[in-house]
């Protein structure tokens, strides 16, 4: 059998191993060629990353800050916004409510403040019994949201703080229970044993006081609670419940930061898409998650607004503001602009010694609230027109008004009475105290 020579040269058709040109299409290629299309590839995915990189950051980004546009005040004139010249670098401001009362109105109310910069967070809580200068009765802060929704709440905010806000945040009861389930539950310390029923509102609470690791239907049961059915609640009230949501917050933030939940950015921005109503973009969301990520629990603070005193007007209860402490508050870590913000730009309400109300603006949006209340024994012709009610409110008409001796002492102008600083509102304590002892289960 004939045999080629061992040492006949090979053709390239039927050479192999590492130095053998590969085949494109039954062509060979160079090795010049195969430089070639190794690098064409490298730019190709390059270009990839480059192009994915851009959207990103598209995407996910600081928010634009709105236009800065003048407020209507009370007289109908309209205040200048602050130059945007003014503000203070990357500092956001922001409403943040939290809707389903069981009245149509904003069951918490916060203003809260984001300086990137500085690498901080500031909340300050308004209490929902706070006296607001509108023309229906019922003159609190949270109807201001069943009158007319965020946009109207938000404008009665900037009034009470002296300026404007950047955001507003609606929270849905949905996008709370869903984020503390997102976390695995929260270890928290219930203040009290909490048992609760209200049909009406589908709103059951049972919980036995100490320490355990609430789910989010739980939680959302802890935040909402005031008293139990058979008797005892918060010994201050709204402020009293305030605090235990301050203190519960605190646990919320300090769960979301640990390592194990940092992966879950994209799962939070779910939540907030779904059940969050707000003018900021999930990748505005996703932002503020990044940036909050490099804080410590102990570069978040917590306030309560300072108030004056608790008074009742026209058969309710109400907060009145301290001028000087919520001046001091705004200025040191809510306000984003430069200049402090004064008392001549809030419109704060005060109650006087024979019963009537006076603004700080000097124009009250309800004119019968300058006279002293009425009895109801006094002739019909002696009572001023009754004022306006909104028609979407759905908050119960005044009840009969008490003396006017169970009314305090108050000047026109907001209390000079000073309260501590707001280096001294630290966070609240965790165990706000019982009007009585909480009955056992």
């Amino acid at each position: 059998m004939n045999r080629e020579p061992h040492d006949k040269e090979r053709s390239p058709e039927t050479s192999s191993g590492p130095e053998a040109p590969q085949k494109n299409g039954g062509k060979r290629l160079s090795k010049r060629s195969r430089r070639r299309a190794w690098m064409i590839a490298l730019l190709a995915v390059l270009a990839v990353v480059l192009a994915t990189a851009a959207v990103y950051t598209h995407y996910v980004r600081a928010p634009e800050l709105p236009a800065a546009t003048p407020t209507p005040t009370v007289s109908g004139e309209t205040d200048e916004p602050a130059s945007a010249d003014g503000r203070k670098a990357e500092f956001y401001t922001f409403l943040i409510c939290g809707i389903d009362d069981g009245n149509g109105g904003a069951d918490t109310i916060m203003v809260a403040s984001f300086d990137v910069a500085d690498g901080t967070i500031s909340i300050m809580n308004i209490p929902r019994d706070t006296m607001v200068n509108v023309r229906w009765s019922t003159k609190k802060i949270n109807s201001t949201y069943n009158a007319g929704g965020v946009e109207m709440l938000k404008s009665e905010v900037e009034k009470l703080i002296g300026f404007h806000l950047d955001f507003t945040v609606k929270v849905d009861l949905n996008a709370f229970v869903k984020l503390v389930d997102a976390i695995d539950g929260v270890e928290y310390e219930v203040p009290f044993d909490m048992n609760y029923d209200d049909s009406t509102q589908n709103l059951h609470i049972h919980l036995k006081k100490g320490l355990q690791t609430l789910t989010g239907e739980e939680a959302i049961g802890v935040v909402r609670w005031r008293k139990n059915n058979s008797g005892g609640g918060y010994r201050n009230g709204d402020l009293g419940r305030i605090e235990t949501q301050q203190s519960f917050l605190t646990a919320v933030a300090k769960q979301c930061f640990q390592i194990g939940n940092v992966t879950k950015i994209s799962e939070f921005a779910q939540i907030f898409k779904e059940d969050v109503e707000t003018d900021l973009t999930v990748g505005n969301i996703v932002w503020f998650c990044q940036k909050a990520l490099s804080l410590d629990m102990e570069d978040i603070h917590f306030y309560t607004m300072p108030y004056a005193t608790t008074a009742m007007y026209n058969g309710g209860s109400y907060v009145i503001p301290d001028g000087d402490g919520l001046c001091d508050l705004v200025n040191a870590s809510l306000s984003p602009y430069t200049e402090p913000v004064t008392q001549d730009e809030m419109d704060l309400m005060s109650i006087n010694a024979d019963g009537s109300l006076s603004s700080s603006s000097g124009v009250l949006a309800d004119p019968n609230a300058a006279y002293p209340p009425v009895k109801a024994t006094t002739e019909p012709s002696a009572t001023p027109e009754a004022s306006a009610t909104p028609e979407a409110s759905a908050t119960p008409e005044a009840s009969a008004t008490p003396e006017p001796s169970t009314v305090p002492a108050s000047s026109a102008a907001p209390s000079p009475t000073p309260t501590p600083s707001p280096s001294a509102a630290a966070l609240p304590s965790a165990s706000p105290t019982l009007a009585s002892e909480a009955p056992a289960a």
